[in-house]
């Protein structure tokens, strides 16, 4: 079992779609349910799995043009499209390709050898039937020393397929793989694997390179120990000569794995997660890295990314589910400008990369759009004066939403008849004198106050030289909120003779 969700137990590898992709995915998962594909939820409660890798893309493919047939079925079992290949030869595999595929060869030095180059430069091969074995076999015609040379797996050599037996099924699992991306289906592959040339391969004398992984055997094979010390596999891979760098390599026995049947299923699902694992471990696709707020208001704001890996140069398209826009969706440096809206709202901002040679990848990320919310008050010191003194105003504005506030003007709404502003006395989020139009002091600007922030703006005025007491308040003008944010006449001054 590899995780329950609502109370059943998912294995086999199940693919999971996040809760900000179903939207986007409901057409196709319908199809899917339609053709009898098995696809739970939307499920309400939170899923604890253990994610191997977000799948974002699919890698170049080239399948060998010697026995594409044999591969190509799978394909249409998948109702993947054929511009998910192309057909072609090793010799003409290139920097734009990730994985190799011979169903059936007959390799010889002179037209695979660039097999090696690729492995090295990180391409994966997948192999069957006794391409296996005879490529395993090929040597360099040019090397005085008469060992194969493309001997990726095992130590030395594998016994020619026409030298040894076919398999014996059934056939024994490796349980320590169970986890390994390759290793997730359902069931087993035995009856699918018992056709052709070659179901079955045996290293020579020398055995299987320690890093290289039998997944699935023949545990009492005729042919061992006589022919070879074993094991017999069914399934193996591992990195070509073991070499960390290189690219994974892995065979399949069988010739035509295209069986209808669990048996036949488990072999192609194998097959493709080989694929899969070849987008996503050969560090082939572009990586993305996103710099977006977590939190905006209604203003634009700066989004970036930047992308490496895959092969430059890159093509770039924004997009977000909220209704938002951006000044240049193919910029990795743009702006973005929220929605208006009316309550907090989670909006999807994604990126989407093409490398020059047609991978793709995509990034994603929220952001909450918000009104600020802003307080403001006033207060004045001293409170008890004499006619003709000076006193100092404090208005104080304060962010306690979750995203920046921006002000554009502050008002002391209306000073008390008789006050006189002091000229040069402001001093907080400007020292400009205000306009002032009958008693009301505006001052206008650009000030940003972060959230959990305040800001604060004093003057001074000389107070009135007749006795009483004078009240007076402020407001201000948020640029993301429609109305003004006022406060009412709180600021108390009182002018006695006394």
């Amino acid at each position: 079992v590899d995780f329950n969700a609502d109370g059943k137990n998912y294995r086999g590898g199940p693919f999971i779609i996040s809760a900000e992709f179903a939207p986007d995915a409901i057409g196709a998962i319908n199809t899917w349910r339609a053709k009898g594909v098995s696809v739970d939820g939307p499920i309400e409660t939170q899923v604890i799995a253990p994610v191997f890798r977000r799948v974002t893309g699919f890698p170049n493919v080239v399948i060998d043009d010697q026995s594409d047939g044999l591969v190509t079925p799978f394909y249409e079992n998948a109702e993947i499209p054929a511009t998910a290949y192309r057909i072609g030869y090793p010799y003409n595999l290139g920097s734009c390709d990730d994985v190799f595929v011979m169903p059936h060869a007959d390799p010889s030095w002179e037209d695979h050898q660039n097999l090696l180059t690729f492995n090295q430069g990180g391409g994966f091969i997948w192999a069957a039937c006794h391409a296996v074995s005879a490529l395993e076999n090929v040597d360099d015609p040019g090397d005085p020393d008469t060992d194969p040379d493309m001997n990726f797996l095992s130590e030395r050599a594998l016994v020619l397929w026409g030298d040894h037996g076919d398999g014996t099924p059934p056939y024994l699992y490796n349980n320590s793989e169970a986890d390994h991306p390759i290793m997730q289906f359902m069931g087993n592959v035995d009856s699918a694997t018992q056709n052709g040339s070659e179901q079955i391969y045996l290293p020579d004398d020398m055995g299987w390179r320690p890093s290289t992984t039998i997944a699935a055997w023949d545990p009492d094979h005729p042919d061992i120990p006589s022919e070879s010390p074993g094991e017999a596999a069914v399934f193996a891979y591992g990195r070509g000569f073991g070499n960390p760098n290189n690219g994974l390599v892995m065979y399949e026995g069988g010739h035509d794995l295209d069986e209808d049947s669990p048996a036949g299923v488990a072999a192609q699902r194998a097959y493709f997660n080989f694929l899969l694992l070849g987008g996503i471990e050969n560090e082939s696709q572009p990586s993305i890295t996103l710099d977006v707020p977590a939190a905006i208001s209604c203003e634009p704001s700066e989004v970036s990314t930047s992308n490496s890996g895959g092969t430059p140069p890159y093509t770039t398209l924004w997009a977000n589910d909220c209704g938002g826009s951006f000044s240049d969706p193919n910029d990795p440096d743009t702006t973005f400008t929220p929605p208006e809206v009316s309550e907090p709202t989670t909006c999807l901002i994604r990126q989407t990369v093409i490398d020059q040679c047609g991978r793709f990848n995509f990034a994603t990320t929220s952001m909450v759009i918000d009104n600020p919310e802003i307080t403001i008050e006033k207060e004045v010191t001293p409170n008890l004066v004499a006619p003709g003194d000076t006193v100092t105003y404090t208005i104080i504005v304060t962010n306690i939403g979750n995203v920046n506030a921006h002000l554009t003007e502050l008002e002391d709404v209306a000073l008390p008849a008789g006050f006189t502003f002091v000229p040069d006395s402001t001093s907080g989020l400007t020292t400009n004198n205000p306009v002032i139009t009958s008693q009301t002091l505006t001052w206008s600007g650009d000030w940003n106050i972060p959230t959990g922030g305040e800001a604060t703006l004093s003057y001074e005025a000389i107070v009135s030289n007749l006795p009483g007491d004078y009240l007076s308040g402020a407001a201000t003008d948020e640029i993301c909120v429609d109305t003004v944010v006022s406060v009412a006449d709180t600021a108390q001054v009182t002018v006695t003779l006394d």
